[in-house]
């Protein structure tokens, strides 16, 4: 036996309804903690690690020595701002001296 047209209609917008607070409700569950009765489990073996780290420290003696000119350069490059700050820095000093004073003299302090 079939539902009538009418019944079916007020019956799905109920049947949404009450899965969307189904689903709600199970992502707002807390989630489970990680297992702490064991420690988790090496992803490598240690004769594979060492072989990497021999490796890893080749290669950067190597890409070290390459690189020092330009390490230099770049240094140089990154230091000339903050070396042309420093001298300019005794002038900044010397006129906020002067409008001090100049200030002090006008208020009479």
């Amino acid at each position: 036996m079939a539902l009538p047209a009418r019944t079916r209609r007020t019956r799905m917008p109920a049947t949404a309804a009450a899965l969307a607070v189904l689903l709600l409700c199970a992502a707002c569950s807390k989630p489970e903690p990680p297992e702490t009765d064991r420690p988790p489990e090496p992803k490598a073996d240690a004769a594979q690690a060492d072989a990497t780290d021999a490796t890893d420290d080749t290669a950067a003696d190597a890409t070290q020595a390459a690189d020092a000119s330009g390490a230099t350069e770049l240094r140089d490059t990154i230091q000339q701002p903050i070396d042309r700050a420093r001298a300019v820095q005794g002038e900044v000093d010397a006129g906020a001296a002067k409008q001090r004073a100049d200030v002090d003299a006008q208020t009479g302090y």
